[in-house]
């Protein structure tokens, strides 16, 4: 027998949604207003925070005026920081605001930073002065002059001081689902990164049927330990776990003490979909044990499909392997 076609048929068990960043916060926010949206640990005792989906709706739309009081919609603006909550604050609010999001790694050099700032045409950035022992405000000094077309560079420090800056008066835009929201850039493996633009309507549904088909309900705690400048991080992390109303766990950096539950401390009470391989390594119970949602319903290890926990563990790397775990 000879095959003349070889392909795999739409999956068409859930619709696709002419759905925007914006509009799937402002549908949370009317549905669960008082229901906790986002909660981030913190790296120290009293960093903890946490927002309701209509706190999160409130400072987005609070930040998404003050962007446009310093950009254009449809303009291109970046974000340069590890997990923090801010982060995801601009994620939305540059949603509502119609802006383009520029995610990239805070782990990048100098030279990979001027090099996606000018490649993408971001007018705007946002970035942390400092972050695991990298000079960022430093390197962001000395590309200034560069970059003709950056015409802001805003610290995260200055955050308070930001985000009130907008005027109450300030219409935000009608933004369609076709409308690009996010350009992402590739790791760069097999040449320099490129920038592939992604839509609202592409990035909702996205988020909305990977975390909708490892069966998280709304109120359920999600762990989200991908980075945010990374699709797995900004897409199906924060916008998957919105559209299930979920309560999205986001630690800052990687570090397993991070995933526990915000309200009983316990690792059984957060759903991980995906956890990394270290993690599991670390929780030899994830091939045998149940997986908990916040509210104390026992249900399937969701870890467990992937048989993570389970593989036999390899040969240590040598001292001086450079893929090794950095320090904090």
């Amino acid at each position: 027998m000879v095959l003349s076609r070889s392909h795999v048929p739409a999956d068409t068990s859930r619709p696709v949604l002419a759905t925007t960043v914006g509009g799937v916060l402002r549908e949370a926010a009317e549905q669960l207003p008082d229901g906790v949206g986002l909660v981030s640990p913190g790296l120290g005792a009293g960093s903890r925070r946490e927002w309701t989906f209509g706190e999160l709706l409130e400072a987005s739309e609070a930040v998404a005026r003050a962007l446009l009081g310093r950009f254009a919609a449809g303009e291109h603006v970046a974000v340069w920081a590890p997990n923090l909550p801010e982060w995801i604050l601009l994620r939305l609010g540059m949603g509502l605001a119609g802006l383009v999001l520029v995610p990239l790694d805070p782990a990048c050099r100098q030279s990979d930073l001027g090099y996606a700032l000018r490649q993408s045409k971001a007018v705007g950035l946002f970035y942390v002065p400092e972050f695991r022992g990298s000079p960022m405000a430093e390197w962001v000094a000395a590309l200034r002059d560069e970059l003709p077309n950056l015409r802001e560079a805003i610290s995260l420090d200055e955050w308070d001081r930001f985000r009130v800056s907008g005027s109450p008066q300030q219409n935000l835009p009608e933004v369609s689902p076709s409308d690009p929201a996010q350009i992402q850039y590739t790791s760069g493996t097999t040449g320099a990164p490129k920038g592939a633009v992604l839509h609202h309507r592409g990035i909702t549904n996205n988020g909305r049927f990977v975390v909708d088909s490892f069966g998280v309900e709304p109120g359920e705690a999600y762990l989200n330990p991908a980075p945010l400048f990374h699709v797995a991080g900004s897409v199906v992390g924060v916008l998957g776990a919105l559209a299930c109303r979920a309560r999205l766990v986001q630690p800052v950096v990687f570090e397993p003490s991070a995933g526990t539950c915000p309200r009983c401390g316990s690792w059984e009470s957060v759903a991980q979909p995906f956890p990394p391989i270290s993690y599991a390594r670390s929780r030899p119970d994830w091939a045998s044990s149940s997986v908990c949602s916040s509210d104390r319903r026992r249900r399937p290890a969701r870890s467990r499909r992937r048989g993570l926990a389970t593989r036999p563990r390899k040969k240590p790397r040598p001292s001086g392997d450079r893929c090794r775990r950095p320090k904090a």
